[in-house]
Order: structure tokens, then sequence, then C-alpha cells
């Protein structure tokens, strides 16, 4: 299968205060490491998709079992993932530096601000809602507590896929499709993928769409250029994941060694 390369798009990089000068590109969209072609593409959205829906329709009783719909959320994409590019799925993820860590706290730190900025004015203009799940996690046990942290460390790992991927899938269209510069196809793709990850939260926030879009939507930008700045998908994870520990899981932990 032959394609048709754009003339070294990976020469287009933003300056050195949006991405490191360390030779790292995103993976896949210009050939390397594999070519994965637009029909593949598909293969891991789809994936993506139905990793999601499983996740927000099938629900088990059993504790064990309620792990099913979530180890799905990250395992189905990465396994299409793994088929499309012969085994090199591994290209999302780097070895973390000791600078990486102030990168990433320095994000959550930001990110949080941020997020609860929006918070004030959605709630002070047209209202928010509340998390359920989390609401119900205040009074649980140490156990649950436990469960929740083991269950969100999947599961957000799912979560970031369900963006990331994404986010490649449509650097590749604009770049490889349509002829959009490198920079200018991050940019669109990043805006793309950051509503489209705060309106997924439209049925947990009972359809407030301002809530969704200017506080999830918003604070989603600041994981996604994690990954834009160090082409690491463990610090957007790590980003993510921390971030929502701090504001879901401090508060639960404390209640259940209180209790």
């Amino acid at each position: 299968m032959t394609h048709e390369r754009v003339d070294d798009p990976a020469s287009q990089r933003f300056g050195r205060r949006i991405e490191r000068q360390d030779g790292l590109d995103f993976p896949y969209y210009n050939g390397k490491p594999v070519w994965v072609s637009g029909h593949q593409w598909i293969l891991v959205v789809v994936a993506v998709l139905v990793a999601y829906a499983i996740l927000v329709t099938v629900e088990f009783e059993n504790e064990i079992l309620s792990f099913i719909p979530i180890v799905a959320l990250p395992l189905l994409p990465l396994v299409a993932l793994a088929v499309v590019t012969r085994g090199r799925w591994t290209a999302l993820y780097h070895r973390v530096a000791i600078r990486d860590f102030g990168l990433v706290a320095g994000f959550i730190a930001l990110g949080l601000v941020v997020a609860a900025v929006m918070d004030v004015i959605v709630r002070a203009t047209v209202g928010t809602a509340g998390n359920p799940e989390a609401d119900e996690l205040v009074d649980s046990s140490l156990g649950d507590a436990l469960h929740f942290l083991v269950s969100s460390a999947i599961q957000i790992m799912g979560e970031e896929l369900f963006v990331i991927l994404p986010f490649l899938a449509l650097l590749y269209l604009f770049v490889q499709k349509f002829g959009l510069g490198r920079n200018s196809a991050v940019v669109v793709a990043l805006i793309v993928t950051s509503i489209v990850f705060g309106l997924s939260h439209l049925p947990t926030y009972d359809w407030n769409w301002a809530q969704c879009l200017l506080v999830i939507g918003v604070g989603r930008i600041f994981d996604t250029y994690v990954y834009i700045r160090t082409k690491n998908l463990w610090l957007s994870y790590a980003t993510h994941l921390l971030g929502d520990w701090l504001l879901f899981g401090t508060p639960l932990v404390l209640g259940a060694v209180a209790t």
C-alpha cells in the first residue's frame, strides 16, 4: 500500500514554549513508526466508541464483574491499535524523566485552577449539576475508597485513549488528506477532541451543556497539552489521574479513614 506524503510535516513544529525540541513527534500520522491508513484509523476509532458504549451501558452489581466495562475502555482501543500497527502501539508511551514531574504538577495545578474559575462562572450564570457518582462516594468505606482509586486508575487510561487516539486520527486526516499544516492540524484536533470529551460527560452532569463544554472541555485542553508537549501518554495520563484523585479522591479517602 502506498501513501501520499506531505512535505515533512514533522519539521513544522511549535516553538520550544509549546513543544519540547527533543526530536519526538506524534506517532502514526506521518508514517512513523508505521503508516496507519484511513481505513485502519476508522477501525481504531470504532474500537474507542465501542469501549465507551460498553462503559456507559453495561453495569454489574458484583464488584469484580464491575471491572469488565472499566477494563474494556483502555483494552479494546489498545488491541485495535496493536493490530493496525503490527504491535507498535507502544509508540504512545515513552520513559518518564525527572523533569516531567514538575510539568505534571504544574499542569495539575493550572488545570484545577482554570476548571474552578470556569465552574464559578457557569454556576453563576446557568447553574451546574453535581456528579452523582462523586456524591455517592462521600460516605463510603475504606474498601469503597480503594475500589475507586483502582477503578479510576484503569478508567482514566481509557479516557486518555478516548481522546488521544482520535486526536492522532484527526491529525492524520487533516495533514495527509486535507493538506493542512501540521501545527494548524494540531490546534483543530485539540479543539475537536476537547469538545467531544466534554460532551461525553453530558449524561453524568444532567445534560448541562455549558458545564460539560466550559468546565470539563476546557479542563481537558490542559491534559492534552501535556501530551502535545511531551508526546508521552504516561504524562497526560498522570496529569489527568492525579488531578481527578485530588478533586474526588482526597475527600473520599479522608472521609473513609475518619469513619
